[in-house]
């Protein structure tokens, strides 16, 4: 045997006991990830029953009232994350409140009075007194410049939930308005009503419009750059990541990036829908993390076999926000209660967006027919 072949073979032994080394290492790598994920979704096990029972409940009760099973998961969703002991009789009786004293026209005479019954329900211990309160936030917004309408509703829920004053909620009308009219100047066939309930959450940062609108503005341009596609779901993205003035913008965009990446790389079918839901975990510390988690438990929320698989999606990131923002330093950053209203808004958003939906069709049929 040469002198050559004999270096090989010396050389070549280590290296092979090197690679097994790493490919145990790989595979106790690998199995420790799943086994926290396995810890994380029986974690959460509570929750996904709690959230399937409410969605029976409510299901057999609106099944012809609510116009989407849509509704009804973000309903469910909404007394879970808020951990609200659900009763039917008063939820129906907040819902039936809501549509009696509502004009005849409005919104609230409809679908939407059952997310806006939950939400007072889930926040305030008198919630049919706080009704009263909504309308009257309402009214300020319209006698300010706001359209009448859905997000309207919305942008008013979010101004009760995070105002205490009659002279705070004027002036953030203002700056919310303000803001608004910003967002059309930069983006104007994009912005729309459905921007009103942003542009309020927006308008609690201490910071000048034309910073906001700036800022907002960079983010949409180089999320873009990124791969992210133009259009109303990255104006949402860009504006859910202004929330965070203390984050290095391209930090953040970063971070929206590779979770962005990383949810198509664990099979899950990113649509731009989720736009925001991403940005909400790019505003976490650690989001990129938490992605492997998003798939198991978005199967774990379609057990009791509800379906509407982006919609369990949405909810899994939801969840997972909701429980990471307990354990990090939001509440330092004043962004706890920014990204509650977050997660909120956006459960309601896409419940006006699957009513409008199903309006829309139901009155096509009747054109139709």
């Amino acid at each position: 045997m040469s002198t050559v072949t004999r270096l090989v073979m010396y050389l070549g032994k280590p290296t092979v006991r090197i690679r097994m080394k790493l490919r145990r290492e790989v595979l106790r790598k690998q199995v420790r990830k799943v086994k926290k994920v396995v810890m994380f979704v029986d974690g959460f096990s509570q929750h996904v029953q709690a959230y399937q029972d409410i969605y029976g409940m409510l299901s057999r009760e609106l099944k012809w009232k609510a116009g989407d099973k849509r509704a009804i998961m973000m309903i469910a969703a909404t007394y879970v994350m808020n951990e609200h002991a659900f009763d039917l009789k008063r939820f129906l009786r907040i819902s039936e409140r809501i549509k009696k004293e509502s004009g005849l026209f409005s919104p609230l005479r409809s679908y939407q009075r059952f997310l806006v019954a939950a939400m007072l329900d889930v926040h305030f211990s008198h919630p049919e007194e706080k009704f009263l309160e909504l309308l009257r936030l309402y009214k300020k917004l319209i006698s300010s410049g706001f359209s009448r309408g859905s997000f309207t509703y919305l942008s008013a829920m979010v101004l009760l939930t995070g105002t205490d004053s009659s002279s705070d909620s004027d002036e953030r009308i203002q700056r919310s308005l303000s803001i608004y009219k910003g967002m059309k100047k930069e983006h104007y066939f994009l912005t729309s009503t459905s921007d009103y309930p942003l542009a309020v959450l927006l308008s609690e940062r201490n910071q000048p419009v034309k910073e906001t609108i700036s800022a907002m503005e960079n983010f949409y341009v180089k999320l873009n750059e990124k791969g992210f596609r133009k259009g109303n779901e990255l104006q949402f993205l860009s504006h859910v990541l202004s929330l965070d003035g203390e984050t290095n913008p391209d930090t953040l965009i970063d971070r929206a990036a590779t979770i962005f990446g990383k949810m198509k790389q664990s099979g899950i079918k990113v649509k731009t829908p989720h736009y925001p839901d991403i940005g909400m975990m790019a505003l976490l510390p650690d989001g990129e993390e938490e992605v492997d988690r998003i798939e198991p438990l978005s199967r774990e929320l379609d057990t009791g076999k509800i379906g509407q698989k982006d919609v369990n999606v949405k909810l899994a990131i939801h969840f997972i926000v909701h429980e990471k923002m307990k354990e990090s330093n939001l509440v330092e950053a004043g962004l706890y209660t920014a990204m509650e209203t977050m997660i909120q808004m956006a459960q309601q958003a896409a419940m006006i967006a699957s009513i409008t939906a199903v309006t829309a069709a139901s009155s096509a049929s009747s054109g139709g027919s």
